[in-house]
């Protein structure tokens, strides 16, 4: 369920205490993508039941602004169903702790949000045997 209520205590709290960081066993899908202009790094990992998100894990390395962004995407999206994840705008992961992000650090909070995308997008095109 979408949180839109997070602040930067929030963020300090995903910081500290992310949000299924580290590596899920029975991941259905998988990807990492890298902003080379800065070296933020995001690696996640779904568990995708049907059309819908039932795990989300994630490693993100980097600055924090992306690290606390991707575990609060995951948290989020954990339980939503994958045409609804789709219709998340892409500006709504700067909106998530309340906050506002100066243009200069937008791509840290983008990037999980163009991994999740291009994730699911990939589901979206396999055949329906597949991506079950």
């Amino acid at each position: 369920m979408l949180d839109s209520t997070m602040n930067d205590d929030d963020m300090s709290d995903h910081l500290a205490n992310p949000y299924h960081r580290g590596r899920l066993d029975n991941a259905t899908h998988r990807i990492s993508q890298r902003n080379p202009a800065c070296g933020d790094e995001v690696t996640l990992e779904l568990r995708i039941e049907g059309n819908s998100v039932k795990e989300a894990w994630h490693n993100a390395k980097g600055c924090g602004l992306c690290k606390a962004t991707t575990s609060a995407i995951c948290q989020n999206i954990e339980g939503m169903l994958i045409s609804d994840v789709l219709q998340l705008p892409e500006l709504w992961s700067l909106h998530l702790f309340g906050f506002t992000i100066s243009p200069g650090r937008r791509d840290c909070c983008f990037l999980p949000m163009q991994a999740l995308r291009a994730l699911l997008a990939n589901h979206a095109n396999l055949p329906e045997s597949q991506s079950e």
